[in-house]
């Protein structure tokens, strides 16, 4: 590991003023950080930690009932909230899921949505990957991709690595971000950059932003929720959601494929505005629309849930090696849409 500065930042305007350095880089939880600084594949002049910012961490309400949670609360933390779990079930699965009770009590949400693929040709010094700005093609598509994507993966097979992007995307998420430019505000559709727009990077937030928090939003045909009469329909109660994935052992290992399905449920018992993410199957969390489209309006039952299931593989381009994932992909869908079925 190579010398380092490391600012200990004491509020948002002094951590955007030590990210001016080019090449710094922010520390909340560290987590994947430490991993990448030990295998040399960085090697940041500076480290901004951000662990210690008043106010980054920590879940609250605000005016209209939607959730704002701090960049830094850590998972564990998320995970045991009684609003996110009232609320979010589908948000508090995945937090409670993600690795190990070691890891959940350090590892920050910001940390989990913007840390890097886990791919081990990405990983590796001994190895040379576009993702790193090698000039050369993919080495796991003709190589170990067991564990890869499988959609748009003509580029890169490399699988966007944060289980909690999958509900937040799935919930209409937004994340805020503070930077030279000042604060604004992320749609989680907006999120995320895909190995074929952008291969070296894999969000949107810009040099020297700092991620602050992430909104949960209802959503009314595509429209943020504002203030008003119908934000009791949206909000709270009426907004259902579920997770499901599956790994090789309850923990440590990564998920070879997750879900979230998440919508809001009429009073008979219909799902509108339903979001289908899958996790762990494409550099970016991958929206099933097919799925979406046969879930939108309609009573869940066993039949409906494995025609979902089914159509949630619309458009995969499975590799070799990972033709496996499929019936994995088909079996969380199912679980995820079932756990939403009315009682």
């Amino acid at each position: 590991m190579r010398a380092f500065e490391y600012v200990l930042a004491g509020s948002i305007p002094d951590a955007a003023r030590a990210l001016e350095l080019a090449g710094a880089v922010v520390k909340g939880g560290g987590i994947d950080l430490v991993d990448r600084l030990k295998s040399r594949t960085i090697a940041p002049p500076r480290l901004v930690g951000v662990d210690r910012v008043a106010g980054l961490s920590g879940i609250a309400l605000d005016g209209v009932g939607a959730l704002v949670i701090g960049a830094t609360t850590k998972l564990a933390a998320l995970a045991e909230h009684p609003e996110v779990v009232r609320r979010l079930p589908a948000l508090a699965a995945a937090a409670r899921d993600a690795a190990t009770p070691q890891v959940r009590a350090m590892a920050t949400l910001a940390g989990n949505l913007l840390q890097r693929p886990r791919c081990w040709y990405f990983r590796s010094p001994l190895e040379a990957c576009p993702k790193r700005g090698d000039a050369v093609a993919c080495p796991a598509i003709p190589g170990r991709h067991e564990y890869g994507a499988i959609f748009a993966n003509t580029r890169c097979a490399a699988v966007h690595p944060s289980s909690l992007a999958v509900p937040l995307l799935a919930l209409g998420a937004e994340l805020r971000v503070t930077g030279p430019a000042g604060e604004r505000a992320i749609p989680f559709d907006a999120l995320f950059v895909g190995p074929e727009v952008d291969i070296l990077r894999e969000h949107t937030l810009a040099a020297g932003e700092v991620a602050t928090a992430i909104r949960v939003l209802g959503r009314d045909s595509g429209r943020l929720v504002e203030p008003g009469p119908d934000t009791a329909r949206i909000l709270g109660a009426q907004l259902a959601s579920a997770y499901a994935e599956c790994r090789h052992r309850q923990s440590s290992d990564w998920p070879l494929a997750t879900c979230a399905v998440a919508g809001v449920r009429a009073a008979d018992g219909s799902l509108s505005e339903v979001r289908v993410v899958l996790g762990a199957v494409a550099g970016v969390p991958h929206r099933a629309l097919a799925a979406e489209r046969l879930l939108e309006g309609k009573r869940i039952d066993p039949a409906l849930a494995t025609r979902v299931a089914e159509a949630a593989l619309d458009g995969a381009t499975p590799l070799p090696l990972n033709r496996y994932k499929l019936a994995i992909v088909s079996a969380v869908v199912a679980e995820a849409v079932t756990a939403l079925a009315p009682l």
